[in-house]
Parts: C-alpha cells; sequence; structure tokens
C-alpha cells in the first residue's frame, strides 16, 4: 500500500506579488489529498502521526484542518509550532468565521 504523500507549502515573499502558491497567511502547512473513504477509515490524527516525520513525538506542536475545494475534493491541512517565525500553530487563523454554518 502506498502512503500519499504530505506537500508541504512554504510563504512566498510579499514582494514576489504572486498569487498564494504556498503557505498560508505566511505560514508553513502541510498538504495532503484525502477521500472520504479514508476518513472512515483512518482518524486525520492518525495520517498526521503516522506519515509525518517526528509527529508521533511531538503531536502537541500540531494543528489540523480540513478544507473541501471547490471541485469536491477534500485537503488535510498541518501546521506546526514554529516560534521563531511566530507561528503558534493555530489552524482557527485560516477558518472562516463568517461562514453560515458557524452561525
Amino acid at each position: 500500500m502506498s502512503v500519499p504523500s504530505w506537500t508541504r507549502t512554504r510563504p512566498q515573499s510579499a514582494a514576489a506579488g504572486l498569487p498564494l502558491p504556498g503557505g498560508l497567511l505566511g505560514h508553513e502547512y502541510l498538504a495532503r489529498r484525502v477521500t472520504e473513504t479514508e476518513l472512515a477509515q483512518r482518524s486525520p490524527f492518525l495520517m498526521l502521526a503516522e506519515e509525518v516525520p517526528e509527529a508521533r513525538e511531538h503531536m502537541g506542536r500540531f494543528a489540523l484542518a480540513m478544507a473541501k475545494q471547490s471541485d469536491g475534493s477534500l485537503v488535510l491541512l498541518a501546521t506546526e509550532r514554529n516560534l521563531l517565525t511566530l507561528n503558534r500553530a493555530s489552524a482557527e487563523e485560516i477558518q472562516d468565521h463568517s461562514c453560515a454554518i458557524l452561525q
């Protein structure tokens, strides 16, 4: 069984003036496509712990979020606390607080 890979997204310099090709709100995230079938069979926390080096030993440093893309596919996002880059590993920073579902 092949393990899906996590893609590392890094923030781009604001000076580059490009659309956000990597990173979210200036923080590095790991991204992994997941299917609904995978989610029914395996916890996203286990995916992170088993697939990202050192995550199992330091789960408290990570935050997870799930996003549905316009094509209906799901993406699992993980960020790791890094105080040197002021990343508190709070996935809430990418939440849409005006979302009608949250109201």
